[in-house]
């Protein structure tokens, strides 16, 4: 009956490949993504719902590539080769199409894996001028007896293509139990998706049953087993499912309706627990998905900086270290750029009201516009603090102030 908890797992044992001269290990890993697509993203809404959010929301975010220049400090740079990647990864697809591919085979399989086509470059040697996602589930990682992963194996059907461990670069969620292969996020959730998906699976065929499971048909004693029989095949015909649903039922005969018992009220909260344990996998909230009433528009815009800020930034960071890890040489490194996210912006009014309290304290304005990140260029002067001329140092009383100004009329008469 289930798949994702238990019957989902291949069996876990560790196997060997010989290319003619050398013994390799290949990462087993108990996954099966095909399994997790089937049984899992499609079959579950709460699951499909979590990963296309993730995936959404990561794809939109824009990464830049930064060198550092001779002073020592990161600056970007968008004639770089590797922002022209980024840019167009290969001819057929955006980077934001790819990056959402790309999250949705790390949530389902815990690996994403781009294969590199390289070029040479007068100016810069051998560089990455397109990426190609494949499929996790095709993918076999081959460990090295001196090196982590000695090569990938890519087999679909009657092909298989052999790629040294420098011609793929590896996206994959930390794993306790491997250095080579990742956690795919589905499998902490694996038995509240079973869960899910069964409970599913009853509801529907409890609609389909409606109407006949909750009555008692009462027959005279004298009612023969074949009669009854017939009884309840004309029920079945005239007021089973959705299609009936309703339908006044008209007999002679004694009918009771037995209602809903204490197990079957509970069952949507059961299920809205389970939902939440599914979310919690994600690190997203009903909420963040929509299934909640209880929101207005200040609690939803501060939940979605919250997954922000404890589930996307997290993700993206862990992206930005694999991707310049793999992709970059020294000095150069990819960062995701957070300016221009609606959810991550503060009002601006209530900025400039904070600045305008700020200044008026006697903070300098380029002080307040780098700290506020207000978007000015920095002005002349902006680095002095000003205050009011009507202002006076504490513990200076106004007659020792109005004497001194008169002995000093006096010197000048």
């Amino acid at each position: 009956m289930f798949g994702l908890g238990k019957l989902f797992r291949k069996e876990n044992r560790a196997f060997f490949i010989r290319d003619g001269v050398n013994t390799y290990k290949v990462a087993w890993t108990d996954w099966s993504a095909e399994k997790a697509i089937n049984l899992g993203y499609s079959k579950s809404a709460v699951v499909y719902a979590s990963i296309e959010k993730r995936a959404k929301l990561l794809a939109a975010i824009p990464f830049t590539v930064e060198t550092l220049n001779s002073k020592g400090e990161w600056e970007t740079s968008p004639n770089h080769h590797i922002q022209t990647l980024l840019n167009k990864p290969n001819p057929y697809q955006s980077f934001y199409e790819l990056l959402y591919l790309v999250s949705q085979q790390l949530d389902l399989t815990g690996n994403a894996f781009l294969r590199e086509v390289k070029v040479k470059s007068a100016i810069e040697g051998e560089i990455t001028k397109e990426l190609y996602l494949l499929e996790s589930a095709n993918v076999q990682i081959i460990e090295g007896k001196t090196k982590l992963i000695e090569k990938y194996i890519y087999q679909a059907g009657n092909k298989k293509i052999e790629y040294d461990e420098s011609e793929i670069v590896q996206l994959m969620y930390p794993n306790p139990s491997s250095q080579t292969s990742g956690m795919p996020i589905l499998k902490g959730a694996g038995i509240a998706v079973d869960i899910d998906r069964e409970t599913s699976e009853w509801q529907k065929v409890s609609l389909s049953n409606r109407s006949l499971a909750d009555i008692y048909v009462k027959v005279d004693e004298s009612t023969t087993p074949e009669q009854m029989n017939f009884i309840k095949e004309q029920l079945k015909q005239n007021y089973q499912g959705p299609k009936n649903a309703r339908k006044p039922i008209v007999t002679t005969g004694e009918i009771t309706n037995f209602g809903q018992n204490a197990a079957e009220l509970d069952f949507t909260n059961s299920k809205k627990a389970n939902w939440i344990e599914i979310c919690a996998a994600f690190g997203i909230s009903l909420a963040n998905l929509g299934m909640t009433e209880n929101v207005n528009l200040a609690n939803a815009e501060a939940m979605n900086k919250q997954l922000y800020q404890d589930t996307i930034i997290p993700l993206a960071a862990l992206y930005e270290i694999q991707l310049t890890s793999q992709l970059c040489g020294d000095g150069v490194r990819i960062r995701a750029d957070y300016s221009n996210l609606s959810a991550l912006q503060e009002n601006l009014d209530k900025k400039l009201e904070r600045a305008q309290k700020l200044f008026n304290m006697g903070v300098p304005f380029n002080v307040i516009n780098q700290k506020l990140e207000l978007g000015f260029e920095d002005i002349d002067g902006g680095d002095t603090g000003y205050l009011p001329s009507s202002l006076i140092p504490a513990g200076i009383s106004f007659e020792e102030d109005e004497k001194s100004a008169e002995a000093a009329d006096g010197k000048k008469n």
